[in-house]
């Protein structure tokens, strides 16, 4: 296990975001780098969160991979699992990094199983839309 990314709120505490075994981990720090107990250290998918965005609601969504399939998994204030988040795992693929754009649409990018660039862009109320892109050997948009 280990982390793999960390969020910063607007109140100082950061939220670190990894793996646990073969789960999805998030645990809260408070600014003084000691685990906050209010906050419920989560594993709950299957996989890595290999990234995350913080939305202005101050909710976490995680961003990895889960058995070969893009996952997007998003998070309570207080850790617990917002199971309303449609996942829309995007299959033989792995996410590795995630943006959270001015209209709170998510962008995810990752690869496809031929190892080709892959970007999907999630919108509101965080559902696959129309917008999927797979590029070969080149990256560019």
């Amino acid at each position: 296990g280990g982390l793999s990314a960390a969020l910063l709120q607007p109140d100082g505490k950061f939220i670190g975001l990894g793996v646990n075994g073969a789960f999805f981990q998030l645990v809260r720090y408070n600014s003084d780098g000691t685990v906050d107990p209010s906050f419920n250290i989560t594993t709950t998918i299957t996989g890595a969160a290999n990234a995350a965005v913080l939305q202005p609601d101050n909710k976490c969504i995680a961003v990895g991979t889960s058995v070969g399939h893009f996952q997007l998994v998003r998070y309570n204030t207080n850790g617990s699992h917002d199971s309303t988040f449609n996942l829309n795992a995007i299959p033989t693929s792995q996410a590795f990094a995630a943006v959270l754009q001015p209209d709170n649409k998510i962008v995810a990018v990752g690869i496809d199983g031929a190892g080709h660039f892959q970007l999907a862009r999630y919108i509101n109320p965080f559902t696959l839309a129309s917008f999927i892109a797979s590029y070969g050997e080149v990256g560019l948009l």
